[in-house]
């Protein structure tokens, strides 16, 4: 008699699937709903003043400046302006206000560009998008002018320097610029990763040996070690865009086999952070994403869905722009399959 356990349809995730906010902090989360009733004006004041409090949360400060820029979108004017008026602002809240501006111009880069190949990219949008980071990049350096190893500017730097192709010997300064303050500062590993991947004219080589260290050096009770699942993601996304004739017969093969030979690293990267998951984490802004890669990867393995569906329990239903987006077209469905293949109802 057939065993009937194999027809049976396996339930269907059906819990909150929240989209733009994977991070846990109330006190950020209100400024953005209330966002969209402010005037530019004041959307600039609400920030830095939201920004002055927290300097000395590196983390939590560098967090909060890229994910504030969502709402000063319409607030770029005002904020040139301001900047243009040198003794507007003590030194560190003039630095605060050229980091949130060099992240906006980088936004507004972005939807110029937007993430298709750049074979899809016209000279136009080309023209348009590396003008908006070379000011961006400009107005983050002279935020380090006044304020050096400013952790934020220093991080977004490292995203100008993606878009603009500097030189290696650039990149690593810039990081190391980033780091200074903090040596495992979540952003700076992240845009460092993602610039050096091979879509980016790095190479895997490159890229894994980099996720690889952090992870094994990383100290105990820190997310930064997710930088090696997270190679893996872009692993993927840079295969994809090769040439069919450049991505050998099987890829789907060197995904799997690429993935299986980091499985002992990112089992132990993932204890390095967590533990056997039974005591406290320490609180991180960058957690939630982090727990996000993990459960990612290690929903390949089934002898390991125990603790991959502890990690994407961790994240509440609050989905992460990474891996997801990089993996479907429909980064929310990609999402909720993942919590059904781990038995997340």
């Amino acid at each position: 008699m057939r065993d009937m356990a194999l027809f049976r349809r396996r339930r269907e995730y059906s819990g909150p699937v929240v989209v733009g906010r994977p991070w846990n902090d109330p006190a950020l989360a209100a400024i953005l709903d209330t966002a969209p009733e402010m005037a530019p004006e004041q959307a600039v004041e609400v920030a830095l003043d939201f920004l002055g409090p927290i300097r000395g949360d590196i983390e939590r400060h560098v967090h909060a400046t890229n994910v504030l820029d969502e709402m000063l979108n319409a607030s770029a004017e005002v904020m040139r302006r301001r900047a243009g008026r040198s003794s507007a602002d003590d030194g560190r809240t003039r630095a605060d206000l050229l980091a949130l501006l060099g992240n906006v111009l980088i936004d507004q880069a972005w939807e110029v560009r937007s993430s298709r190949p750049a074979s899809q990219v016209s000279q136009q949008e080309f023209r348009g998008f590396a003008a908006l980071l070379h000011e961006a990049d400009e107005v983050l350096a002279a935020a380090l002018e006044v304020e050096p190893q400013h952790p934020a500017a220093a991080a977004a730097r490292l995203l100008t320097a993606r878009g603009l192709q500097v030189e290696p010997e650039e990149l690593w300064r810039r990081f190391a610029e980033a780091t200074a303050k903090r040596p495992t500062l979540y952003l700076a590993h992240g845009m460092t990763l993602a610039a050096i991947c091979r879509k980016w004219g790095g190479s895997d080589k490159e890229m894994f040996d980099f996720g690889r260290h952090v992870a094994a050096s990383a100290p105990a009770g820190d997310p930064v070690v997710a930088m090696l699942p997270w190679a893996h993601v872009e692993y993927i996304s840079s295969l994809v865009m090769l040439p069919a004739e450049e991505r050998g017969e099987d890829p789907d093969k060197l995904i799997q086999d690429t993935r299986r030979s980091d499985l002992p690293a990112v089992l132990a990267a993932s204890s390095r952070w967590c533990g056997d998951g039974t005591g406290p984490i320490p609180a991180h802004p960058s957690a939630i994403a982090a727990h996000q890669h993990f459960a990612w990867f290690l929903s390949y393995f089934p002898p390991h869905h125990d603790r991959a569906r502890w990690h994407l329990e961790r994240a509440e239903g609050r989905m992460s722009t990474l891996p997801w987006s990089y993996l479907s077209a429909d980064p929310a469905a990609k999402f909720r399959q993942t919590h059904t293949r781990l038995g997340i109802v």
